[in-house]
Formats: C-alpha cells, sequence, structure tokens
C-alpha cells in the first residue's frame, strides 16, 4: 500500500515537471498571445499538481494518505469516515490545509518550477 500512495504522488510530481517542461517551447513555438496564455496555464497546471500530490499524502481516510493507516495504524471506523470527511472540507474551505501544505508547496514549486 505504501508503495501505491507513493507512486501516485511521484506520478503527480512528474507530470508537473513534464508541464513545466513545455513552458520554454510553448513560449517559442506559439504565436506571443497564445505563447503566454499556454505558458500560464501550464505553470497553473504544473502547480496544481504539486498541490493535489501533497493534499493526497494527508493521512486522512477520505484521501490515498490515509489508506496508510488504514494499513499500517488500525483501519478507522465507517462512521468516522464521513464526518473526518466533513471536518477536511471545512479545513480546506478555511484554508487551514493551504496554510499547513504551503512550505511543501514552496520547496517543490521551487524544485520543479524554479520559482
Amino acid at each position: 500500500m505504501l508503495l501505491v500512495v507513493l507512486a501516485g504522488f511521484a506520478a503527480l510530481l512528474a507530470t508537473a515537471a513534464l508541464l513545466a517542461a513545455l513552458i520554454l517551447p510553448a513560449l517559442t513555438v506559439l504565436p506571443h498571445t497564445a505563447a503566454l496564455t499556454t505558458a500560464a496555464f501550464l505553470r497553473f497546471a504544473s502547480s496544481l499538481c504539486i498541490w493535489i500530490g501533497l493534499f493526497s499524502l494527508i493521512p486522512i481516510p477520505p484521501l490515498t494518505g490515509g489508506m496508510l493507516l488504514d494499513t499500517f495504524v488500525a483501519p478507522v471506523p465507517r462512521k468516522a469516515r464521513g464526518v473526518i470527511a466533513v471536518l477536511l472540507l471545512v479545513a480546506v474551505a478555511f484554508g487551514f490545509v493551504r496554510q499547513v501544505l504551503a512550505p511543501a508547496h514552496a520547496e517543490l514549486a521551487t524544485a520543479i518550477l524554479g520559482d
């Protein structure tokens, strides 16, 4: 299970790196306005891949990282999963998750995007 979780995270990081690598060719090949729009989209999509990868690693049952809890610690009761999912949604809505993941995102974005 650990390999499955890490493989998903690695695939998202590889996708982010691929999208970032396409920025320079888009800027050199496409006409000016299309190049800028495409480059902005590729940069945003790359950053989004990093955010999704980090988010999926949170060890909470509805997420991929939650599978690690079920595998290595103890299964979370079925009734508790719904409550946890609602709490996670509230944490995302109020920006708590972003604050927690921001330092890791900054490091990965620097490595992949060169920010």
